[in-house]
Parts: C-alpha cells; structure tokens; sequence
C-alpha cells in the first residue's frame, strides 16, 4: 500500500486516511549541478516501515582479539555470551576486524606493541533438530587479504554491495544431520584486516548460526572454538541503548511506498535515511539481542532501503527534478558511505566522503500534470556513517 504525502504546516507523521504530512517545502541553496546538503530542520520522517526477514547481526565485538565465538543465536553454558532464539529463515550480516593477539596479551597497546596474527573467520549452521534439514544458503563475503586494501570502491564492504546489487551471488544448498555442522563461509584474515559478509539463509527446520574466529584453518578448527567465547572490543551502548550490534533484529528491510506531489520550482523535500529515531527514522527492534548490545538496531550495516515513489507534476508546465541522496553525519571519517545501490533497477555507485557528501541518482523531467515512477534500493555498507538524506528537488 501507498502512502500518500501531503504538504503541511505540520511536522509529525499522520497515517489518517493513509496521508503522511510533510514539512514545507523548503527553498533549496543548491545551485548549479551540486545538491546542497538538507538541515536536520528540513527533514521528514520517512515513509514506510520494516520489511522483509529477521537480521541477524555479528558486530559486537567488531575487533576480536582471540579465538572463539563472534555471534550465534544458540543455547550455550552458563558464563558465555547467548540471546537464543530459533531461526528457520535469516539474513546474516558479519564484519568484523582482526587483531588477534598472542597468547598472555589481553588487549592492545602493551609495551610488546600490537603484534596482530592471523586469523580465520568462519560461518557454520548446526542443526538442533531430530531430523535432517535441508539449508538453502546465498550471499556473498570478502576478506581485506582478497581484495585491494580499503580503498573506496575496493574494500569488502563495497564489494558486498556490489555483489547483492548485481545479483552475482554465491549459492549454496546444505544437507545437515541432527547434531552436526555445515561451512558455509571460510575467509583467511591477516592481522589489522577486515571481514564482511551477508547471506540470506533459510532452512527447511531450525537451524543454529556460529560465527567463529580460529586460528588454524579448517571446519573441524572451528568446531573446536564453538565452546568459547572470542575475546575482543566489546562496545556497550550509550544513554540512548543504540550502538553496535549482535544478536537478531526484526526486520532486514525498510521498504516505503509512496506519492508525492513534487515542489514549486527551487524547493525541495527531504527525508531522513538511516537515522536515530529523533531524526526521524525508527529503530529495527531487537528480537534475541546480546545483552552488551545495542537492543535496538539504527544505521545497521547490511539493512536495505527500498524506496519506491510515484511523482507528480501538478503543473501545467514541464518540471524538472533531481533526486540525491546525501550523508550528513558529522565528524571526519575516511567515508561516509562507499557502496552500490540500485537506481530505477540500474547500479549506482555512491560514495561520500567528507569532501563530497552527496550524489544526484537522477534527475527526471516531468511532462506537464504526469506522473513519473522513481526507486532507489541501497544496502547500507559497513563502514558507513549515519545519518544520510534522500532528497527531491524541483530545479526547473
């Protein structure tokens, strides 16, 4: 269902006869060809709400520091990390950074220095049922050793991205027997390198997730580190219990439908992307979340936005729009955003960095009193910076 948005002097959602008033129109600062960056006082909420399947989530810790468990959704002894929950049907996002150290060293920055190992970061599904299942497995996951540095447009992170938009994906279908573990992902990782991966998985039965760093390569390695915890660098959320995540989230998706009536010439409407709830965007919330976690999930790595609208020009002149999509966070990160979204079913790269913040996705001309259909799907890229901007602007 569509949700119709409606200019308004009023600044809070209203789902009344399926309408969403909008903020006013504001005068843009743009100019030439680049997008001025929207204020936080000019965006709206965004339309729609989540979607799609439970996320299951391996970024809390996101620098390791020994062998053992990153995440699983199983049951486990006492005393080890555990948000059980059962799982048939999952999308699993991991990143995760190696610096595992040796033995007798518990954190980094000892007078030894930081002596980084090697690593391998493995995926396995157990199954916790009396019977056979069959797990049918598709994603895609990078190691920085495979892959040239982090630069953008080269990094793990983008490169997943890249491979979900495309659809070049790999497949896997697993039989897995009562008791026993099936590899679905190896990746060998040097010290001070990333991982990152997503994987749609879903089962015939329940199954149980186990993302693993061990030492020696191997499934049986890995199997061996299923007992214990890795240590590394747990981050615990602030005041406001949003951070980094682990454990299953409700949804994978935001998906918004809507139409919307484009703005007199030189203005525009903003909407808040992949943002804290007080800008606008609600949380997916936390279904089986690791207790040190964050319970809500907001900017979270490997989630996807569908945004689907239907424009229209009340004009009974020719318009011209541009639509972009900006990152406005603060502070100085190597990147903002740095991955390939899908514009109209087309790949886009988009990549911000302090010095460019912004992109334009496509500018469309609208025949006088017409409608014009327009979609952009991006999944959110590890590494990236919230809050972002999505906006639609009438430059002629």
């Amino acid at each position: 269902m569509r949700a119709h948005l409606t200019p308004s002097i009023l600044a809070t959602r209203d789902r009344t006869g399926g309408r969403i008033h909008l903020n006013p129109a504001v005068v843009s600062a743009s100019g030439g060809s680049a997008p001025a960056l929207p204020t936080a006082a000019e965006l709206n909420p965004l339309f729609g709400s989540p979607s799609g399947p439970k996320m299951a989530v391996s970024n809390n810790p996101e620098i390791l520091w020994g062998e053992g468990v990153l995440y699983t959704n199983a049951a486990r002894n006492p005393g080890l990390r555990a948000a059980p929950t059962e799982l048939a049907e999952v999308m699993l996002y991991f990143h995760h950074i190696n610096q595992r150290l040796p033995l007798g060293l518990e954190a980094p920055g000892s007078v030894l220095g930081d002596v980084f190992l090697p690593v391998n970061v493995s995926v396995l599904l157990t199954n916790p049922t009396k019977l056979p299942i069959q797990v049918d497995v598709s994603g895609a996951a990078f190691a920085q050793n495979d892959v040239d540095g982090l630069a953008l447009g080269k990094s793990p992170d983008f490169l997943v991205t890249k491979a979900w938009a495309s659809g070049n994906l790999r497949s896997l279908a697993l039989r897995i027997d009562p008791g026993k573990s099936a590899l679905v992902t190896t990746l060998a990782v040097s010290g001070n390198r990333e991982v990152d991966g997503l994987f749609k998985i879903k089962g015939s039965g329940n199954f149980n997730i186990y993302v693993v760093a061990h030492a020696k390569p191997g499934i049986d390695e890995a199997v061996k580190q299923m007992k214990t915890d890795a240590r590394g660098d747990i981050r615990s959320p602030g005041p406001g219990k949003f951070g980094r995540t682990a454990g299953v989230y409700s949804n994978s998706t935001w998906s918004g439908r809507a139409d919307l009536s484009i703005a007199a010439v030189g203005k525009r409407y903003s909407f808040a992307v992949n943002s804290a709830p007080n800008q606008g965007s609600p949380p997916f919330a936390g279904v089986a979340v690791l207790g040190d976690s964050a319970q809500a999930a907001v900017g979270m790595y490997g989630a996807v936005y569908d945004l689907d609208l239907c424009l229209t020009n009340e004009s009974p002149a020719e318009r011209k729009v541009r639509v972009s999509f900006a990152s406005i966070g603060a502070g100085n990160p190597s990147r903002f955003w740095d991955g390939i979204g899908l514009v109209d079913g087309q790949p886009a790269t988009i990549q911000h960095t302090p010095q460019k913040r912004s992109t334009v996705l496509k500018t469309l001309t609208l025949s006088p009193q017409s409608d014009m259909p327009f979609r952009f799907k991006a999944q959110v890229p590890g590494l990236a910076s919230i809050p972002q901007a999505f906006s639609i602007e009438t430059i002629a």
